[in-house]
């Protein structure tokens, strides 16, 4: 089932990084990762809940709020970001790679 899990994951990043290069962007990336956080987090809390029950109990201490902190909007976001703002800039050339300088 992971492996499963793992080929959708890299399938689904494949079609944004195209989708990234393709889009004709009218806000930045930056403005978007908020709602792309906000609209994920439905579907995945569903999943969640579905295939591992309701929780017990969660320890809310300090060390359990620095961790969602970091992996939520800091890193989740920042990763989103660069990696849509690399993929605005490397958009593909209308020149056909026929005759760019790559062999």
């Amino acid at each position: 089932m992971g492996s499963a899990f793992l080929l959708i994951a890299a399938i689904s990043w494949s079609v944004v990084i195209l989708h990234i290069k393709r889009h004709t962007w009218t806000v930045s990336p930056l403005d978007l990762a908020p709602w792309q956080m906000l609209l994920a987090t439905v579907p995945l809390a569903g999943f969640a809940f579905a295939l591992e029950g309701a929780p017990t109990t969660i320890p809310l201490d300090a060390h359990l709020l620095e961790l969602l902190f970091l992996i939520g909007p800091v890193a989740t976001s920042v990763c989103f970001v660069i990696s849509a703002e690399a993929g605005v800039a490397s958009a593909p050339s209308p020149c056909p790679i026929s005759r760019s300088a790559y062999p």
